[in-house]
């Protein structure tokens, strides 16, 4: 449909069962920072185009973000078709130009695949940055451009570690009859503008009944908004029905979320309570919500789903270790709960002195060999 696709022979496939053997993990998640969304946008694709860098998106280092000490960019992309398909990463700053290269795009044909690519620390300081595409191919081992190829970048995110923490935020509310007011409380800030966008959902039912945005220019480090719902006659507060509030504050490339929940009375309707559950970069969980409400009695269980390359560490409940798990399930629930579960990279296995002959056998074999190539073009 697109482009040809590389066979190897033999000796090709021999090579690439050595280079897996030397393949180290991906590098694990980090301790603190930020995370800056770049892209989170599915259903566009990129066209190879001689010596064309193209717009994944852009991007701004602040203040708060600085020193950095360590940066990825872990970038989902469908229909990569490596090794021969070569799709180039690099970061610009849109101020002065200067760029760096920071990788090329890994995985397979009509697939998603997860590239996890190191941007060099030194090079991001305070100011505004592109994440920019390059596509071509290496097929006589020179990288060369092709305009025939495609691929999809679902997503792109960096991962910052140093500086500041991300800015924090805490919600509560009152409701009666068919108002609902709102306390937003938000801590380390930097000067700038916040956008917050408010959902007020009747569990018990099951649907959002009111919604609301507003924007927050922030002067100081802290901020106490109140802000007021007005509900439809018709969804006026039940007391035996439990209510959630959801503010989503986007600040700068940061993005967090508030929430708090109201449990149904006990003499009416289901009792609500809360599970929290926290990650670090290195996989997800199932339910992936940061915090859902279930009624009283139920028996939830989490599902824990690491990355390529990562493994599940550990799993906390309340503070108190509970092992490496794939899941855990919480029993007849009567009481708000927390569970955090530590993904870290899979640990790389020693080389022995098979995989070091093989190593040699598989050099000399190349190099007695050679290359073969096969090419066919995609139905």
């Amino acid at each position: 449909m697109k482009r040809t696709k590389l066979g190897f022979k033999a000796a090709a496939l021999l090579l690439a069962v050595f280079f897996t053997l030397l393949a180290l993990p991906l590098a694990g998640a980090m301790a603190a920072g930020s995370t800056i969304v770049i892209r989170n946008t599915v259903e566009e694709y990129w066209e190879g185009a001689e010596e064309n860098w193209q717009l994944i998106g852009n991007f701004s280092i602040m203040g708060s973000h600085l020193p950095i000490t360590t940066a990825q960019l872990v970038i989902l992309a469908w229909d990569v078709d490596a090794p021969r398909e070569t799709d180039r990463i690099r970061v610009r700053n849109t101020t002065t130009n200067a760029t760096a290269l920071v990788g090329i795009l890994t995985g397979m044909d009509y697939e998603d695949n997860t590239t996890v690519l190191d941007v060099p620390a030194s090079f991001l300081t305070e100011g505004d940055y592109a994440l920019e595409l390059d596509m071509g191919t290496t097929d006589e081992g020179v990288f060369a451009y092709k305009n025939t190829w495609i691929v999809e970048i679902k997503s792109a995110t960096l991962i910052l570690n140093g500086g500041l923490s991300t800015f924090s935020a805490s919600v509560s509310f009152t409701a009666s009859g068919t108002t609902v007011d709102t306390l937003l409380s938000l801590a380390n800030l930097i000067e700038g503008n916040y956008n917050l966008e408010y959902k007020f959902t009747n569990l018990t039912e099951g649907r959002q009944i009111a919604s609301a945005t507003s924007t927050h220019n922030a002067a100081g480090a802290s901020a106490l908004i109140p802000l007021t719902l007005t509900l439809d006659p018709d969804d006026a507060i039940d007391e035996n029905a439990a209510y959630q509030l959801d503010v989503i504050i986007t600040g700068g490339n940061d993005i967090v979320t508030a929430r708090a929940i109201k449990a149904a009375l006990e003499t009416g309707g289901d009792t609500y309570y809360m599970i929290t559950i926290k990650t670090n970069q290195g996989g997800l969980t199932s339910p992936s919500n940061p915090a859902f409400a279930l009624a009283g009695g139920d028996s939830p269980e989490i599902f824990f789903n690491p990355d390529p390359g990562y493994t599940v560490k550990n799993v906390k409940v309340d503070g108190v270790s509970v092992g490496a798990l794939k899941s855990y399930m919480f029993k007849a629930v009567t009481a708000d709960h927390t569970i955090e579960v530590e993904f870290a990279p899979l640990a790389t296995p020693p080389q022995t002195g098979a995989a070091s002959m093989l190593g040699l056998a598989v050099l000399s074999l190349i190099a007695s060999a050679g290359f073969a190539f096969a090419a066919r073009k995609k139905d």
